[in-house]
């Protein structure tokens, strides 16, 4: 690998999780955390910070690769489709009757 360019590195929910809670516990500073668990000091605290605000939200930190998101856009198009296809069956039986009553 050319000098600078560095691999992506995956994280499981599972360690992300651990890795907060061993900060939260405050026995050693976020920085020796970080580096005791091969870590960026900054990727830590960002990890805390998507727990707190899922905490707050009420959701889910750390879903997994846009899954969860990408699966309710899939619900939310084809929940979209279904109601435009119901809209101009509406639209169609209100244009008989119209022709039909003659108005």
């Amino acid at each position: 690998m050319p000098k600078g360019v560095y691999k992506r590195r995956v994280f499981t929910k599972e360690f992300k999780e651990k890795a907060v809670a061993l900060s939260e516990k405050g026995e050693k500073p976020i920085c020796r955390i970080a580096e005791d668990l091969g870590v960026h000091e900054k990727q830590l605290r960002l990890w805390r910070r998507e727990v707190a605000v899922a905490k707050e939200a009420g959701g889910q930190a750390f879903p997994g690769y846009g899954q969860p998101k990408n699966n309710e856009m899939e619900r939310l198009l084809k929940e979209n489709k279904a109601l435009r296809e119901d809209n101009k069956k509406l639209k169609q039986i209100i244009k008989q009757l119209v022709n039909l009553l003659g108005l």
